[in-house]
């Protein structure tokens, strides 16, 4: 028989375990956060570094170099202390605390979708600086990133806290002129979320102002309403260019570019060419004595020596190749009938008179 157990934990210790925030708590996606949503192919890693290398490089060019610190503020070591226990204990738990970063990367237990939390004031136009220089300069910082879709804020998935956030975001831009806009929707691992509601809260505050006429324009929007759903967490962000910046994709932008470039120098190949062939022409033209008409009138018809002796053999095939006359043709016919008679023998007339 097995002892039993006599220090067993009261079941209060596991309710209050149950309500405490993990170790890594702070790293998932949440509400209240600002930041980018990144999407990526099979490689979460690569584009994780890529995007902090990428992140860092244009936000040290607009807000210059970032100060770290810590989260709950830094706590050092005083000789004049007498109480060096406590001095050590101060040093031990400033260590123990997590340094804060301009960018961090959060887990959104989505695959292919990585989430940076930024502590930037507006991550629309950082997106927007970044794309643009890229499109300038034409070179592709990152081959693991596909998409940079900045988020101006987040919010649980519920309709009164979505319209809360829409509130703050969205309404902003509608109130004093008329401008056209569209919806981009995404939802990934939330069943009970659906675009149509969506669409009805975001028409409801665009739409408060009847005096302004806003329009849906799915060509060439002004603006573009971002909306993704990821898991209980809703992100939302007004942008601009979307259809310029190719869907805010990195790597659509430097293709499209490259291959305008190789349409033009495939342009300027053909026309070389086809000059080229035009001037040999004319200089064989030359040669063999024959005249270029480049009006709009029809040419004359100039025949030289070699097409001459090539008519006269033409003709003369063409005879040869005719149908054989009737002489020929009795000729054959006779020819049959003699080779005939010889294979079965001439006919015995005697013994036909004789019967």
């Amino acid at each position: 028989m097995t002892k039993q157990r006599t220090n067993k934990r009261p079941k209060s210790y596991y309710i209050k375990s149950a309500h405490k925030k993990g170790k890594y708590a702070e790293q998932e996606l949440d509400a209240g956060m600002k930041g980018f949503i990144i999407t990526c192919n099979y490689n979460e890693f690569k584009c994780r570094q890529d995007a902090y290398q990428l992140l860092n490089e244009y936000a040290d060019e607009m807000y210059g170099p970032a100060v770290q610190g810590f989260v709950k503020g830094i706590c050092c070591f005083d000789d004049d202390e007498e109480d060096f226990d406590l001095a050590l204990k101060k040093e031990v738990s400033s260590l123990k605390e997590r340094k804060q970063f301009r960018f961090q990367a959060l887990k959104t237990n989505a695959n292919n979708v990585l989430f940076i939390k930024a502590d930037i004031e507006n991550p629309c136009e950082l997106a927007h600086y970044i794309l643009s220089d890229l499109q300038e300069t034409k070179k592709l910082k990152s081959r693991a990133i596909l998409r940079l879709l900045p988020v101006s804020g987040t919010c649980k998935a519920y309709d009164e806290k979505l319209e809360q956030l829409a509130d703050k975001i969205v309404a902003p831009h509608f109130e004093f002129s008329c401008k056209t806009y569209m919806y981009v929707i995404k939802i990934r691992i939330n069943t009970t979320m659906k675009s149509k509601t969506i669409m009805g809260i975001l028409d409801r505050i665009i739409r408060r102002n009847e005096d302004l006429n806003h329009r849906a324009n799915m060509d060439n929007p002004e603006l573009v309403i971002l909306v993704e759903v990821i898991r209980n967490v809703c992100c939302m962000s007004v942008i601009k260019d979307f259809k310029k910046f190719r869907k805010y994709n990195l790597h659509s932008i430097v293709e499209v570019l490259e291959d305008k470039k190789e349409e033009k120098e495939e342009s300027k190949g053909n026309g070389e060419t086809g000059e080229n062939k035009d001037s040999g022409e004319k200089e064989k033209n030359k040669d063999s004595g024959e005249k270029d008409y480049s009006g709009n009138g029809k040419p004359e018809e100039i025949k030289t020596e070699k097409a001459e002796q090539d008519e006269c053999e033409g003709l003369q095939e063409a005879e040869e190749q005719k149908e054989p006359t009737t002489e020929k043709k009795m000729e054959d016919v006779n020819t049959i009938k003699e080779e005939a008679v010889d294979v079965v023998g001439e006919p015995n007339l005697e013994t036909n008179a004789s019967n």
